[in-house]
């Protein structure tokens, strides 16, 4: 059964992830998640980050975050664990701390002045990280 295989396969990526064995190639992208409030939403943010083999997610403000948020939990499964995450105070200070890093910051917007994303020259040498929320 289809539904089987995929327990299978995602238990065996977490027990590989365990004993330290490199289970995805990490892609140099980073997801700021600026103030958001659904444990849901987030939830499914780092599901999809752990698909996508994402560098780490950052948390800001009043975000859920793990390790002690249950309906975070609910929603992205082991991904909660197997992501790399970390979490600021505040949005400013995580902008702050990724270019330190030598991270470049892209915030997402909807604005009629924004870019399109697809028209951004990402660097593909340094890490990026996307703003959302």
């Amino acid at each position: 059964h289809l539904a089987d295989l995929d327990h299978h396969v995602r238990s065996c990526d977490k027990m590989r992830a365990e004993q330290g064995e490199k289970v995805v190639e990490r892609h140099p992208l980073s997801l700021v998640l600026d103030n958001l409030r659904s444990c849901y939403n987030v939830g499914s943010i780092f599901r999809t980050a752990e698909t996508a083999g994402l560098r780490e997610i950052v948390t800001c403000g009043i975000t859920p975050h793990p390790p002690d948020n249950v309906k975070l939990y609910k929603t992205a499964f082991s991904a909660a664990d197997l992501v790399p995450t970390r979490h600021f105070a505040s949005t400013l200070e995580a902008v702050n701390a990724l270019k330190s890093e030598g991270v470049r910051v892209y915030a997402m917007e909807t604005a009629a002045s924004a870019r399109s994303y697809t028209d951004v020259a990402f660097p593909k040498d340094l890490g990026c990280a996307l703003v959302l929320g």
